[in-house]
């Protein structure tokens, strides 16, 4: 998975979030395969040795991970986002494709959480330390 990451053709992520009661999508997002750094990664345990594929190492991806600005949503809540609203989330976005150094990259991302994490527009930059 780390090396598929590492790679120029890495994938972008779809998740979809549904509900069998109603028979309806409930969440259907992007997350840009320019916001996967290994960081995010978080590998298994290995298959035991009784396992059809014993051995075999599988992973998570934690998504809380990722900031929110790296979810790009299609449908949200159930409610289906304009075309407009989606080009414009990825559009701002894309400078991270640009960064190639994964640690430069790692370290935009991490930024991005904390103000994120802020909850608001307008900050210091002593808010972002505490």
């Amino acid at each position: 998975m780390l090396e598929r990451l590492r790679s120029s053709n890495n994938p972008n992520f779809f998740l979809l979030d549904y509900s069998l009661l109603n028979l309806s999508v409930v969440n259907f997002f992007v997350i840009p395969k320019h916001f996967f750094i290994p960081q995010i990664i978080e590998e298994r345990k290995p298959l035991v040795i009784t396992a059809r594929r014993a051995g075999w190492i599988g992973c998570n991806i934690l998504l809380h991970s990722i900031p929110q600005t790296g979810k790009i949503y299609f449908v949200k809540n159930g409610t289906i986002e304009s075309k407009e609203k989606v080009l414009t989330k990825w559009q701002k976005t894309l400078f991270l494709r640009e960064e190639q150094e994964i640690s430069a990259k790692t370290w935009l991302l991490d930024v991005m959480q904390c103000v994120e994490e802020l909850g608001k527009r307008d900050f210091t930059l002593s808010e972002i330390y505490i």
